[in-house]
């Protein structure tokens, strides 16, 4: 497990994203229900999950459809990426405010890094694009 912290501000961010070309990031999108049948492939459970053991703002959990939809209820945003048969990585985001500021988690579980790098640009910019001011990530990269 590999745990990042950074600070950026959303006007800034904004900004360098304009002109980042991102073209040759792999493809992540938001989770879908169908999106379950890759997750609970013996390839990604093996190869990519801990004892089948999904990370979410530092929390272990079961990879199950009733905890996926218990995060989705939440409001957790949830990220896959669109390889078939089998998934190769899986995201979780959210947020909260402390009193110092917005904190946002970023809990990606992954093995390659460009997947992982497109996990991390998505999530930010879905923050960037709810929220104004400073935000501090917490990225927690599974692997």
């Amino acid at each position: 497990i590999d745990t990042m912290y950074f600070s950026c501000d959303v006007s800034t961010w904004s900004d360098n994203m304009e002109t980042a070309d991102l073209a040759a990031l792999p493809t992540v999108a938001p989770y879908q229900a169908a999106d379950m049948a890759r997750l609970m492939s013996p390839h990604f459970l093996s190869t990519v999950l801990s004892q089948n053991y999904i990370f979410v703002d530092w929390d272990p959990y079961k990879l199950s459809e009733s905890s996926m939809k218990k995060f989705v209820d939440a409001g957790c945003y949830i990220l896959v990426d669109q390889t078939t048969p089998a998934a190769m990585s899986l995201s979780f985001g959210g947020s909260y405010m402390t009193p110092r500021g917005r904190v946002y988690h970023i809990d990606v579980h992954c093995r390659d890094k460009a997947l992982c790098k497109a996990h991390i640009i998505n999530h930010v910019n879905n923050a960037c694009s709810k929220y104004t001011g400073m935000i501090t990530f917490c990225v927690m990269v599974i692997d």
